[in-house]
C-alpha cells in the first residue's frame, strides 16, 4: 500500500493532470486520537471522567471553529480539556518515542502561561485601583479609632464631671433644664467691662480671680481660685450662662455661705479644692476690689493640716478633675539619687491618681517614683542620714534592654552616695518587685508578692555592679557574686497588687530601720489585708497632696 501510495505520488507530480495529483491525509488531531481510545465498542466513552474531558473537547473545538479559542502552543484542546500540563518525557495520543519537544518545539518564555500578557498601562491602572483600595481602608480604619477615641474622651469627662456627686441629689428647681444662680442682681454694682468672663462657654481663666457674696447693699470678697468655664453641667446640675465653674484655692471668710450650696458644700471652707458654681457677676479681678474691707486669707495652721486630712483620697478625687486639665510636675532633686538635675522631670496625671482612687489596678511607675521620693525624704529625716539610699525606678527598669545601662547606675551611685543599704523598686513585665543593696555585706535581698526569682538580666546587672562595688571598698578585693537572700514575704492574692506590696515593704524597712535579720522581720507568707493596702495609698495621697499644696 505505501509503496502504491508513494507511485502515484510521484506519477502526480511527473503529469501534468491536476487530478492525478493525490494529496496526503492529515494526522488526526490528538485530542480525537484521546477520545478514539476511551470509546468502548459501543461508541461509550469508558468513564464518566473520560466523558467530562470529551465533553470539554467538544466544546472547545466548537470555541475554535467560532474563533472563540485559539490553541497555542502546549495549550491545545487536549491539554485545556484535561487541565494539566503534560507529562516531562512523553505526550499524551502523540505515539511513542514522541517528547514534549518534538512534539511541541521549545517552550518560549510565555507558554507556560495561558494569561494574556499585561500591558504597562494595565499595570499602572491596577497598581492605582489598589493604592486607593487601601487609602480608603485606612481612612476608615482611622476614622473609627478616632471615634472610639472620641467616645472613650467623653466618657471620661462625663464621670469626671460627676465625680463629687453623692447619692441623693441636690434640689432641683422646677425647671430642671436651667438651674440660674439664686441670688438677687437687681441694680448689682458689677458692670460688664468688670467681668473678666467671657461670653463663650468654653472661655476659662486661670488668673487668680475673686469670689465675692452678695451683703446688704455691697459685696464681701469671701473667696479666690480659678475660673474654668461658663455654665454647664457642675455635679449634674445644669447652670445658665450667669453662672460660672470656678475652683477655691483661697479663703477669706470660710463661715460664709456660698451663693449656689449643693448638698455637699454649704460654706465656703467646705469648697476648698473643689469645682462649685458661682453667679458670673460676683467673680472679679481680685485688684478690682481696692477697698480696706478685703480680709486677709485664713491661714492654716500648717501645710500638714491638709495632708492630716482623715479621708485623703477623698481629697484626691475632689481635685481629679484639676489634674485632669494639669498634670502635676513634681518638684524632685535628681541629684539625690544620683541623676542630672538637667532634664530630670516627671509628672502626676489624672490616671495615676484614678489608680490610687480606685485601689484596684497595677501602678503605673510614676505612682512609684513618687513613692521613691518619699521613702528617701524618711531616710534623710533619721539620725543616721547615711543608713539609706534610694536608686531612681525609671533608671533600673528594663533591664533586658538596657543592662549595661542599669549597672553603669547602679555602680556610680553607690560609690558616690556611700550609703548603707540602697532599696530598688524594680518593674519586670508589668510586675513590681524590691530588691535590698548591702554592699558591705556582700548581699541583696529579693522581695517578690509572687515568689518569682529574679529574672537574669537585673540579676546578671546587679552582680557585676555589686562585684566591682566590694573590689573598691577596702579588704573586700577578690569578692566573688553577692549572696541572695530571699525573706518568706507576704504573698498577693489579685492580679494587681504588686506596685501597693512593694511601697509597704519600703515602708517598714525605712520606718523600722531595718538593715539584717531579714527573715526575722519578713517571716509572714500571707496576703496583706485591704487595711494595710488602704493604709498605703493613704500615705501616698498625702504626700502628694502635702507638696502640691506647697508648690501651689
Amino acid at each position: 500500500m505505501a509503496e502504491k501510495t508513494k507511485s502515484r505520488l510521484n506519477e502526480g507530480e511527473n503529469s501534468q493532470n491536476a487530478d492525478m495529483v493525490v494529496n496526503p491525509p492529515s494526522p488526526i488531531a490528538r485530542h480525537e486520537k484521546w477520545k478514539k481510545a476511551r470509546t468502548n465498542k459501543f461508541g461509550q466513552m469508558t468513564s464518566a471522567a473520560a466523558q467530562e474531558i470529551a465533553d470539554k473537547i467538544d466544546e472547545l473545538q466548537e470555541q475554535a471553529t467560532q474563533g472563540a479559542f485559539v490553541p497555542h502552543g502546549r495549550q491545545d484542546i487536549l491539554n485545556t480539556a484535561i487541565g494539566r500540563p503534560e507529562h516531562p518525557g512523553r505526550v499524551r495520543a502523540g505515539g511513542h518515542g514522541v517528547t514534549i519537544t518534538s512534539y511541541f518545539g521549545h517552550a518560549s518564555c510565555g507558554s507556560h502561561s495561558s494569561s494574556p500578557a499585561i500591558t504597562a498601562e494595565r499595570l499602572v491602572e491596577i497598581i492605582q485601583t489598589i493604592k486607593q483600595e487601601v487609602k480608603k481602608e485606612v481612612e476608615d480604619e482611622n476614622k473609627d479609632r478616632m471615634d472610639k477615641m472620641k467616645m472613650e474622651l467623653d466618657a471620661i469627662k462625663s464621670e469626671l464631671s460627676q465625680i463629687h456627686t453623692q447619692q441623693s441629689a441636690p434640689p432641683r428647681p422646677s425647671n430642671p433644664d436651667v438651674f440660674v444662680a439664686r441670688v438677687s442682681t437687681k441694680e448689682s454694682c458689677a458692670e460688664a467691662a468688670n467681668n473678666v468672663v467671657g461670653n463663650e462657654r468654653s472661655t476659662f481663666d486661670t488668673c487668680s480671680m475673686g469670689f465675692y457674696i452678695v451683703c446688704g447693699d455691697s459685696t464681701q470678697l469671701v473667696a479666690g481660685g480659678k475660673v474654668f468655664g461658663v455654665g454647664g453641667l457642675i455635679h449634674t446640675v445644669a447652670y445658665g450662662d450667669d453662672v460660672v465653674r470656678v475652683c477655691v484655692d483661697t479663703v477669706y471668710d470660710g463661715e460664709a455661705i456660698v451663693p449656689l450650696p449643693t448638698s455637699e458644700i454649704q460654706y465656703v471652707r467646705d469648697a476648698v479644692n473643689s469645682f462649685i458654681g458661682w453667679p458670673r457677676h460676683l467673680v472679679k479681678p481680685l485688684s478690682y476690689d481696692s477697698d480696706l474691707n478685703v480680709r486677709k486669707p485664713v491661714e492654716h495652721s500648717s501645710d500638714a493640716k491638709l495632708a492630716g486630712e482623715s479621708d485623703p483620697l477623698g481629697e484626691l478625687m475632689k481635685i481629679l478633675f484639676y489634674v485632669y486639665q494639669n498634670p502635676v510636675e513634681v518638684p524632685w532633686e535628681a541629684n539625690q539619687f544620683g541623676l542630672p538635675e538637667i532634664g530630670a522631670k516627671f509628672y502626676i496625671t489624672h490616671a495615676d491618681l484614678a489608680e490610687i482612687i480606685s485601689g484596684d489596678k497595677c501602678l503605673n511607675i510614676a505612682i512609684l517614683q513618687l513613692w521613691t521620693i518619699f521613702m528617701n525624704e524618711c531616710g534623710r529625716s533619721k539620725a543616721d542620714q547615711s543608713l539609706y539610699g534610694l536608686l531612681e525606678p525609671q533608671s533600673i527598669q528594663n533591664a533586658k534592654e538596657r543592662r549595661q545601662q542599669c549597672q553603669q547606675y547602679i555602680e556610680t551611685w553607690v560609690k558616690e552616695s556611700q550609703r548603707q543599704l540602697y532599696l530598688g523598686a524594680y518593674l519586670n513585665q508589668a510586675h513590681w518587685q524590691l530588691f535590698v543593696l548591702h554592699p558591705r555585706e556582700n548581699t541583696v535581698v529579693w522581695f517578690c508578692s509572687l515568689r518569682k526569682k529574679p529574672d537574669i538580666n537585673i540579676k546578671g546587672a546587679i552582680n557585676s555592679a555589686m562585684k566591682t562595688i566590694t573590689s573598691s571598698f577596702e579588704g573586700m578585693s577578690n569578692q566573688g557574686a553577692p549572696r541572695w537572700v530571699e525573706p518568706k514575704t507576704n504573698v498577693q492574692s489579685g492580679g494587681f497588687e504588686c506596685g501597693y506590696y512593694v511601697m509597704h515593704w519600703m515602708w517598714c524597712i525605712v520606718t523600722a530601720g531595718l538593715k539584717d535579720d531579714w527573715h526575722k522581720w519578713f517571716s509572714d507568707g500571707s496576703s496583706l489585708d485591704v487595711e494595710a493596702i488602704t493604709s498605703v495609698r493613704q500615705k501616698w495621697a498625702t504626700y502628694f497632696l502635702s507638696f502640691r499644696k506647697s508648690s501651689c
